[in-house]
Formats: C-alpha cells, sequence, structure tokens
C-alpha cells in the first residue's frame, strides 16, 4: 500500500519543468526536442557501461541522466537513475541490473508522453 506522506513521482511533471523554463515554450520545447534525440544515446552508453560492469562509468553516466531528467520534470525516470548511481556508489552491480529494466520501462513511458506533446504544439 502507497505511503499517504511519500509523494508519487510523477512520468513527467509538465509543471516543474516549465517552472525550471521560466515559463518559456519555446525554450520548453527545445529542451524536449533535444532530450528525445540524446537520450537514447545516453541509454545506450549506460547500458554499455553496466554490461562490461564498469562501476565507476555507470554511476557518470546515470548522475547524468539524473540530471536530464530533472531538468525536464521526469521524476519518476530521475528517481530509478537515482537509484542506479547510489547502486554503483555501492558497488552493487546486481541491484543495478534490476534497475536498468525498470529504467528502460519509465524513458518508454516518457518518450511516448514527450513525443505526444511535441506532436500537438
Amino acid at each position: 500500500m502507497q505511503d499517504a506522506k511519500k509523494p508519487v513521482e510523477k512520468v513527467w511533471n509538465f509543471e516543474a519543468m516549465m517552472e525550471r523554463m521560466l515559463q518559456d515554450q519555446d525554450m520548453a520545447d527545445i529542451i524536449i526536442a533535444h532530450y528525445l534525440k540524446d537520450m537514447p544515446a545516453q541509454m545506450k552508453e549506460l547500458n554499455k557501461c553496466i554490461n562490461d560492469k564498469d562501476i565507476n562509468l555507470v554511476q557518470n553516466k546515470s548522475h547524468s541522466i539524473k540530471g536530464a531528467a530533472a531538468m525536464i520534470g521526469a521524476e519518476a525516470f530521475g528517481k530509478i537513475a537515482s537509484g542506479i548511481e547510489k547502486d554503483a556508489i555501492n558497488g552493487d552491480i546486481d541491484a543495478i541490473r534490476v534497475m536498468q529494466g525498470l529504467l528502460k520501462e519509465k524513458y518508454n513511458e516518457l518518450e511516448k508522453l514527450l513525443t505526444e506533446y511535441l506532436k500537438k504544439q
């Protein structure tokens, strides 16, 4: 059961993103388009680091992904990336592999939302 006091992370928090973008719609659209273009490569690099068991690079890549997620309000995606970063700090490759699948699933949800959003602009 969900803890009533714990906030539920949104797949995409549009309001938080717009606050970071100072309500600049054009800037937001450009950032989202760039995010959609860049993130697949970031995910591919992270997966390679995980498969190579390069914990230091896993930590660095997941930290970058977490920051990019925060910029666009991708709360749930960012939380998973943060978990991977923490697992990398702890050297827990097994936990990282579990989170790897969750990260991909959440990215797929996010990508769909962002793509639909841009089509409406």
